[in-house]
Order: C-alpha cells, then structure tokens, then sequence
C-alpha cells in the first residue's frame, strides 16, 4: 500500500549560493533585552523584525567568500540547545585589524549579524550574544599567513532570518565608515582611540 503523504511543503523553490558575504558586528549590551519577531507558523517565530533598544555603531567586516562559513548543530534533545559557529579568516591582516579582533576577543557578547550569498541576513548571540576565539599561524607550505576567528553562541532556537527592512533602517543607517575601504594610508593615520570608538561606541 503506498504512503499519502499531506501538506508537503517544498522547501527548495529555488537554487541557493553558498558562502558568507559579510558581517555587522555590536556589543549585546548596545541592543535591548527584547526582540521583535515574525510569527511564521503557529508558535514560530522565525524572523527578527525588530529591538526595543538599539544604540553606538556598528563595524563591518567583509571577507572572501571561501573565507567565512557558519554552521549549527543541534545538541541537546532535552532543553533543545543549538550551538552556532561563524567562521571567518584573513590574510596578510594588519596591526589595526589584529587590535580590533583581540579586543573583540575579551568584549565576549556580541551580537554578529550576517549576509549570505543569496543577500539573507541572519542574527546571532540573540540571547546573550557570542564569544571570540581567535587563531593566527604562518603557514609556509600554503604560502600565506592567516589568522582566523570564530564567533560562537548557544540558543535555545535555531538561528533566525533578519528582516531586510530592519537591516536597512537600523543597521546599515548606523555604520561608521568601513574600515576595510580605507586606504593603508588612511587606516595608519587613525589613533588607537579612533578606532577602539569603531567598534566600541
């Protein structure tokens, strides 16, 4: 006897891209305890719409798309955990990049929001925001010396689309001017208190 199988959802409508484009980074404490969200089924809220509170700027990092991966993994059946992990690495970084990831490294609860290839933006350290590891080698055998970050968190939820009216009007409209566009010239001629201001205001 075959299976009949109801409300069949097809999930792949269209072909997807892989990689991560591009990250907005903030200190969880900038942004307000709670959420706005799209109710997308009965009791899911997939989609972040919004934040009672937003304050300070955001600093920008874009990346190679081969050079940033995210990945999740659901690990705990009983209290429904999810551990997320963003990947990035740089090449040839420089002293003020190398500066601004270490502090970022003892912040410990950022909030990282990220664009993928097929322009969907996504949101991590929701809760209680994300902490830093952060590795550096020289790799002669590859011919490059790379120093790579992950950004990790555990929620209760899987991670969440962003509304791409809440980026446009919320996120982008706050960013500083993006670093990873300025001439070497340019970046050598800010103070250490500039550039700390970046990330940190």
């Amino acid at each position: 006897m075959g299976l009949t199988l109801n409300n069949v959802v097809n999930i792949c409508l269209q072909p997807g891209v892989g990689g991560t484009k591009q990250i907005y980074i903030q200190k969880r404490s900038k942004f307000g305890k709670f959420w706005n969200y799209t109710q997308t089924s009965n009791l899911q809220y997939s989609e972040i719409t919004g934040n009672n509170s937003i304050t300070g700027q955001f600093q920008n990092i874009i990346f190679n798309r081969s050079d940033g991966q995210f990945t999740q993994a659901f690990n705990n059946d009983f209290i429904r955990q999810f551990d997320m992990k963003l990947f990035i690495s740089f090449n040839q970084m420089n002293i003020h990049y190398r500066d601004l990831i270490e502090q970022m490294e003892l912040v410990d609860n950022l909030v990282v929001l990220f664009q993928d290839y097929n322009n969907k933006w996504f949101l991590m350290g929701e809760t209680l925001g994300c902490s830093v590891e952060w590795d550096w080698k020289s790799d002669v055998r590859n011919g490059r010396n790379t120093s790579s970050v992950n950004f990790l968190c555990r929620e209760r939820y899987p991670i969440r689309n962003v509304d791409i009216s809440f980026v446009e009007n919320y996120i982008l409209g706050t960013l500083i001017k993006d670093l990873n566009k300025l001439t070497y010239a340019e970046i050598n001629s800010m103070t250490y208190a500039e550039i700390n201001k970046a990330i940190y205001n």
